[in-house]
């Protein structure tokens, strides 16, 4: 925010100096025509002492003008220098917003990667091969791979089944996915997601080997 004030401030110098080289000559021109004024009075007749005068009344304000113009030319070439350090300034301060943005977001994107290698390595740690699995609904599909454009496995998976882990787990983007073995005459076993919130519900529970008897 400092940078963006005083990139503001310079603008404003820059716009002030401007101005006032705009007023210098016009005070200059005002000067010179009141001089040049005096001047032809002079020429028109005035006597002697009047004229020494009017004469050195007209250098004096002759003097003032040229150091007018020279106020005037000071300003003129100060101006666009403001203005180049201005925009210079505004230039960096843009540069260095674009940065640390960069910078934040990188950090925060490290440390959500960090977060979620924690979570799947404490996953992996609970959710091993053998776990027992309870089935929350009946529509849970299997296929044959990880992948979920995988092929679909022929399966039929009732809601509070107790089924085994036989593989995994793996994750595809955000999503858990195990290797399962249906129960029944004919078992199939298949990759399922146990979790798929927040885009689906939730298929699949783990259980404690003393919930496994509740539901055998």
């Amino acid at each position: 925010m400092s940078l963006l004030r005083f990139c503001l401030l310079a603008l404003v110098l820059a716009q002030r100096a401007r101005e006032s080289v705009g007023d210098g000559e016009g005070g200059s021109a005002d000067m010179e025509n009141t001089a040049t004024g005096r001047g032809n009075t002079e020429d028109d007749g005035t006597s002697g002492p009047i004229e020494i005068t009017d004469t050195g009344r007209g250098g004096g304000l002759k003097g003032d003008g040229d150091g007018d113009e020279e106020a005037a030319e000071t300003n003129l070439s100060m101006g666009p220098i403001i203005a180049g350090i201005g925009f210079c300034v505004c230039f960096a301060a843009v540069v260095v917003y674009l940065c640390r943005k960069e910078y934040t977001e990188k950090c925060e994107e490290e440390k959500k990667h960090a977060e979620e290698t924690k979570e799947h390595e404490e996953v992996k740690m609970k959710h091993v091969v053998g776990s027992q699995w309870r089935a929350l609904r009946s529509d849970a599909r299997m296929r044959e791979e990880a992948d979920l454009k995988s092929g679909v496995v022929a399966g039929i998976i009732n809601e509070g089944d107790v089924i085994e882990q036989v593989g995994g787990p793996v994750w595809v983007g955000q999503h858990e996915r195990i290797k399962i073995r249906t129960v029944g005459a004919v078992p199939v076993e298949g990759w399922v997601t146990p979790d798929a919130r927040p885009q689906g519900p939730v298929f699949f529970v783990g259980m404690k080997e003393e919930d496994v008897d509740v539901f055998v």
